[in-house]
């Protein structure tokens, strides 16, 4: 007795099905694991602080006020620069490891790079005055993103901090430093360098501070403290390509099983 008015799919039919669903999971999958791979590390991330300059003399007039001190000025200090260690040389890299005890046994979790890297680019205001600067290579640099969310966090650390010294394509030397201390848990949401963070800080429970110098034909240094912080990561065009590749992949595969089928 038949209990349903229609054929059963071929044997042949059923192999492609499965062969396709196969397929298409295979592909899936790597596409997942290239991408995940490199969200991590082929990127570039932007840190910038905004604050009070503490000292500082801006020599050639860089922001507009040559020969004038800095001290008690507002500015805001961007730097951007690659966090993939395929960019970075004669140095050292790691991701998420642990690092370091305290006296009650906690440990910071930390992602890192160091040592000479691609060019980096900097922006800076002063009162206003927006100026930007970019080294075509990085001579010494490193960056440090580190969470605060052990169980047994220490009462005081450097969870963030970038530094970058190179030469301009005017031959000007340029250096740029920025760090985040912490005295509370939870500042940063995780050890990765492609996260977003913005936030005001509170002096009494955050110290961060930048500085800035540069030797030349344009010459004008300060140091400040800050009352904000943020990052933003970028992922690098190659990650959205190998997306777009993969995509373009399963389209073909599909368009492929059903011309056969």
């Amino acid at each position: 007795m038949q209990l349903f008015d229609f054929a059963l799919p071929s044997e042949s039919l059923l192999l492609k099905v499965l062969m396709t669903t196969k397929i298409l999971a295979v592909t899936s999958a790597f596409m997942l694991s290239m991408i995940s791979g490199n969200t991590l590390a082929a990127q570039t991330w932007t840190l910038t602080t905004k604050g009070i300059i503490n000292a500082g003399v801006d020599v050639t007039g860089v922001f507009g006020f040559a020969g004038q001190d800095l001290k008690g000025k507002t500015y805001s200090q961007s730097i951007t620069t690659s966090t993939d260690p395929r960019d970075w040389k004669n140095g050292s890299a790691a991701f998420e490891m642990f690092w370091g005890t305290n006296n009650r046994n906690g440990f910071l979790r930390v992602s890192y790079i160091d040592g000479t890297g691609p060019g980096f680019t900097t922006t800076y205001t002063v009162d206003g005055h927006a100026v930007e600067f970019t080294a075509t290579s990085t001579d010494y640099g490193g960056q440090v993103v580190g969470d605060n969310n052990s169980p047994s966090p220490q009462s005081s650390k450097v969870i963030i901090s970038n530094y970058h010294e190179g030469r301009t394509a005017d031959g000007d030397y340029l250096r740029s430093y920025q760090s985040a201390e912490v005295h509370l848990s939870g500042f940063v949401p995780s050890a990765k360098f492609n996260q977003t963070l913005s936030q005001s800080l509170d002096p009494s429970t955050y110290s961060v501070g930048s500085s800035f110098s540069i030797y030349g034909r344009n010459t004008a240094n300060f140091d400040a403290s800050a009352n904000y912080f943020s990052i933003s990561s970028v992922p690098e065009p190659e990650t959205y390509a190998m997306l777009l590749a993969g995509l373009g992949l399963i389209g073909f595969v599909l368009r492929h099983r059903k011309a056969q089928v």
